[in-house]
């Protein structure tokens, strides 16, 4: 039987691949043309979503034995994550000033609670011993939530290099 890693890895991969299509073909062309409140808003709102790690923590979701501490940490990473996407998006819905910052907020939150449940499932054998229905979230959330954050950050990253300086005035 293969290691539940490498199947993760695999799936991951070609969530990733597919999501990346769908997004490079028909959903990157859209949003290039918008403002950015209107182009962050909708990939941030996607990040809602994450309240689904929530589900570790509900009874017989995992498997007995696992560590309490490190589901709760991706359950809590994850809500938290949830609710500055909302909350951005809300912002930029609403195109309020504190989009950028709040965006800016989301993605250290969202993109270290991702490093941190790579490193609490492989330091943990969370998939060793069984997730249930996290699993599905692991390989079809996780790569959009992924693209979603590569994609606000470049959205970040490219406005701060095409701000214009603020100009100087001279005493």
């Amino acid at each position: 039987m293969p290691s539940p890693y490498l199947l993760l890895v695999v799936q991951f991969t070609m969530a990733l691949a597919m999501y990346g299509l769908v997004a490079r073909h028909y959903l990157l062309p859209r949003l290039a043309r918008l403002d950015l409140h209107a182009a962050l808003a909708p990939v941030l709102l996607v990040q809602g979503f994450r309240f689904l790690g929530l589900s570790l923590l509900a009874p017989d979701q995992a498997a007995t034995g696992q560590d309490i501490d490190a589901l709760t940490s991706i359950a809590l990473g994850d809500l938290a994550a949830a609710v500055l996407g909302v909350i951005a998006a809300a912002a930029a819905f609403r195109r309020l000033g504190a989009t950028v910052p709040l965006a800016w907020a989301f993605t250290v939150v969202g993109l270290g609670d991702l490093v941190l449940v790579g490193v609490i499932v492989s330091s943990a054998g969370v998939l060793e011993a069984g997730v249930g229905f996290i699993w599905a979230a692991l390989g079809l959330y996780a790569p959009i939530f992924t693209l979603s954050h590569a994609y606000v950050l470049w959205l970040l990253l490219r406005r701060r290099r095409t701000s214009p300086a603020p100009e100087r005035t001279t005493a």
